[in-house]
């Protein structure tokens, strides 16, 4: 059967077909949405990651306490570091919630849920980017004080 047969059927049947190029835009939105719940997901992904990962750099250098009041101070700057972390996490679980509830509601406009899952994602993004300045500088902190610390005799 031929594809013209096959819509000459349908059409008969009262199907009303509708025309590709009618659909693309919507697609288009579509695919932006997964796109920014795709990446809010990442981020979410690389934030838990960092978090355990540095826990598991403190807990493992419990063992050797450092010796100087400096040393021992850096890793306070972990801290706000890890609540920028919390607070991308925070937004990006909002993100693919409200993407589900929006699929589960059956709304058709696209795009108020667009500029809302737009706005998680670079609240998002920006907590993210505030975590890694913070790992950034307890980095450099503690390289040059390992760097010009003076060697234990």
């Amino acid at each position: 059967m031929t594809r013209r047969n096959r819509i000459a059927r349908l059409r008969c049947r009262g199907v009303r077909l509708k025309r590709v190029r009618d659909s693309i835009p919507h697609m288009i939105e579509q695919n932006a949405i997964a796109g920014i719940v795709g990446w809010s997901e990442t981020l979410n992904e690389l934030a838990i990651g960092l978090i355990f990962g540095t826990i598991a750099i403190v807990a493992a250098t419990l063992i050797r306490r450092p010796c100087t009041l400096k040393s021992r101070v850096s890793f306070l700057m972990l801290i706000p570091a890890w609540l920028s972390l919390l607070a991308s996490v925070m937004y990006g679980l909002n993100t693919p919630s409200q993407y589900r509830a929006y699929v589960l509601s059956g709304k058709p406009d696209d795009g108020w849920l667009r500029n809302f899952l737009e706005f998680q994602c670079s609240n998002q993004e920006l907590w993210f980017e505030v975590a890694l300045f913070a790992f950034a500088a307890w980095f450099v902190w503690v390289l040059l004080s390992w760097v010009f610390s003076k060697e234990a005799e």
